[in-house]
């Protein structure tokens, strides 16, 4: 009886905890309007695409039409906007983009707790690990930082999948890779939230899997059997991984194998941003709202090292946290400026991808995150004296969190209406190469071979329509070029003709060849291309053949149950 009472009491204490930190997290959505971020306008801006898309019919949205100035911006055929339809759903149904990015936000935060619990509690095997470590990930200032300085939602969605990343790489290490659905998982959710991330992720896991070769390929007589059992889940993993997140990596790959973006541009490469944005070491400690800052992690890590140089003992629990806290701290003592020439060597290699150094913070404070919670959990259990601990640490980091809420929620509250969907981005990085902005300014007007304007007819989204007369062999419309464009003509009789369309060399713009210089209206839209069709019908087919599997795993399972008690049943008479 006492022992299903401190259950339950050890239960209801975890759920308070992981409320506390969700309801900290979301003082600042509490508020009316916006709090302006650094990428604020961009992150809005893609979820009022896809939702204004929605409202047009526009799915998938791979061309936000909205964007510069309606000339339409590629960004759904580059950057993951997987998650964004649930936001845009919102404002399909009527919410506003102010309300349905706010829900959003809501559900990202109970998503992280969630996922940062699950991985503490699955490696510790304790329910008090699980919620220490979504207390301390969640309230760190990285991702609060994330959250509403930056406004990164890319990599706030990304970080959901790192714990789950780090519990599918205990699983291999430590569990003979029985849970392959774990790593599947993870990566899938990565490639769908953020490429960068996806990049250092997967980084950190070949590093880890290297490490730890001993352990994951048995090196010995009779091991030959473990290790292709390894080999075939690896490979099984990522056949279903690709299948799974095949229209986001595909459709992406087709359009850099047809053109340049300004991405590719070589100035867009040779960059300093390695080194200039390495961090000083007092910025870790700093309780407030910086970049690079990870207070209370940095202040709580430094803490517990010692007292994890004076323990001695021996225990698998104690033997993990300290990987991880020795793991943190590397990663996150390599973003410091003592280490700019290192960083320096690093530039204009394919790691300048990563942009800033202190992108590692992230991963940095998962790992802390895990090895204080394991560290805590090992001088705690069964030791009545040290309980005060789980309080102690936990509270100071959410009263820390709240403190710097409250900053955030004291910034100028901006409203959606001073968002437009005609914004010009300052990134620009999925533009075609050698696009000039300034130059797009006429969005309703089409010009033909001889330089004259034609008011379109209509414009609805990335659907265009003007007449022709038959004296221009072809014209450029309002819309930057992606692979995916497509045109015909309508005479006076309704009769159809394909037309050819390529890129402009005037500053890259859809341009519609009329060869035979046809009279009658011609339309242009986003069509897709066949590449795109095909990856959505194999996303689909591998998405329905995995919910079938795992329904038949959950079967046979629940069959064998039965047969088990069954078979108990008899015994017992």
């Amino acid at each position: 009886m006492l022992d299903r009472l401190k259950i339950k009491d050890s239960k209801k204490f975890n759920n308070i905890m992981l409320f506390c930190v969700v309801l900290v997290l979301t003082v600042p959505l509490l508020r009316r309007g916006l709090v302006p971020g650094h990428d604020w306008v961009y992150q809005l801006n893609r979820i009022q695409n896809i939702g204004n898309g929605l409202k047009l019919g526009l799915f998938p949205n791979k061309i936000h039409v909205f964007s510069f100035n309606g000339y339409g911006y590629g960004s759904g055929l580059f950057y993951p906007d997987f998650f964004l339809y649930l936001p845009a759903t919102l404002m399909f149904l009527g919410l506003s983009l102010n309300v349905s990015y706010k829900l959003f936000l809501l559900l990202v935060i109970i998503l992280l707790t969630c996922s940062s619990y699950f991985s503490g509690k699955y490696i510790f095997k304790s329910r008090l690990a699980g919620t220490l470590t979504a207390v301390f990930l969640v309230t760190s200032q990285t991702i609060v930082t994330n959250m509403y300085v930056r406004c990164a939602l890319g990599e706030t969605l990304a970080t959901i999948f790192i714990p789950i990343t780090i519990a599918a790489l205990y699983n291999i290490v430590y569990e003979k890779f029985s849970k392959p659905h774990l790593l599947i998982l993870a990566f899938t959710g990565l490639i769908y939230t953020h490429t960068i991330t996806l990049f250092l992720t997967g980084l950190i896991s070949l590093f880890i899997i290297l490490v730890n070769m001993n352990k994951v390929f048995v090196l010995k007589k009779g091991g030959s059997r473990h290790n292709l059992n390894i080999i075939l889940k690896t490979f099984f993993c990522i056949f279903v991984t690709l299948a799974l997140s095949i229209s986001y990596w595909m459709p992406m790959l087709e359009q850099f194998l047809d053109a340049k973006f300004y991405v590719n541009n070589s100035a867009y490469k040779v960059s300093n941003l390695l080194t200039d944005s390495t961090v000083d070491p007092r910025t870790l400690f700093l309780e407030r709202n910086t970049v690079g800052s990870m207070f209370p992690i940095a202040f709580i890590t430094v803490l517990l090292i010692g007292t994890l140089l004076g323990l001695n003992k021996k225990t698998n629990c104690l033997h993990q946290a300290k990987k991880f806290v020795i793991f943190g701290t590397v990663l996150a003592s390599s973003t410091l400026n003592f280490f700019k020439k290192v960083w320096r060597i690093l530039n204009c290699t394919a790691v300048t991808f990563i942009q800033f150094p202190w992108r590692l913070h992230v991963f940095a404070v998962v790992f802390l995150s895990l090895g204080i919670a394991g560290v805590l959990e090992f001088l705690t259990k069964n030791n009545e004296d040290k309980k005060h601990l789980v309080l102690i640490l936990p509270i100071f980091s959410m009263l820390c969190c709240a403190l710097s809420v409250r900053l955030i929620s004291r910034s100028v509250i901006k409203s959606s209406s001073d968002i437009t969907s005609y914004a010009i981005y300052g990134g620009n990085e999925w533009l075609p190469e050698d696009t000039d902005i300034s130059k797009l300014t006429t969005p309703t007007t089409v010009y033909g071979e001889n330089g004259s304007g034609i008011a379109l007819n209509k414009k609805e989204g990335n659907k265009i329509s003007f007449l022709s007369n038959g004296r221009s062999v072809y014209f450029d419309v309002p819309l930057l070029f992606y692979k995916g464009y497509s045109a015909y003509l309508l005479d006076k009789e309704n009769k159809k003709y394909e037309l050819k369309i390529d890129k402009s060399i005037n500053n890259n713009l859809v341009r519609v060849f009329n060869e035979n210089r046809l009279e009658g209206t011609i339309h242009v839209f986003y069509k897709g291309t066949k590449i795109q069709y095909l990856s959505y019908t194999v996303n689909t087919i591998s998405f329905f053949v995995l919910i079938v599997y795992v329904l038949i795993e959950k079967l046979k399972k629940y069959k064998k149950i039965n047969i088990c008690a069954a078979e108990r049943e008899v015994i017992s008479v």
